[in-house]
């Protein structure tokens, strides 16, 4: 019988934030927007439990 042992280790890091041309950011990345409820549905799916 094998046994196998895992960590897990969260890390927050700050990337800062960018100034984006609103137009131009949902035409790059708006099939993949998610609206708030789902995006914390899916986190929370994920194991994700802290405040986002």
């Amino acid at each position: 019988m094998c046994f196998f042992l895992a960590r897990v280790v969260r890390q927050f890091q700050r990337l800062g934030v960018q100034q984006e041309n609103p137009q131009s950011y949902i035409q790059r990345y708006g099939a993949q927007l998610k609206d708030a409820q789902t995006l914390l549905q899916e986190a929370r799916a994920a194991g994700v439990v802290e405040d986002i």
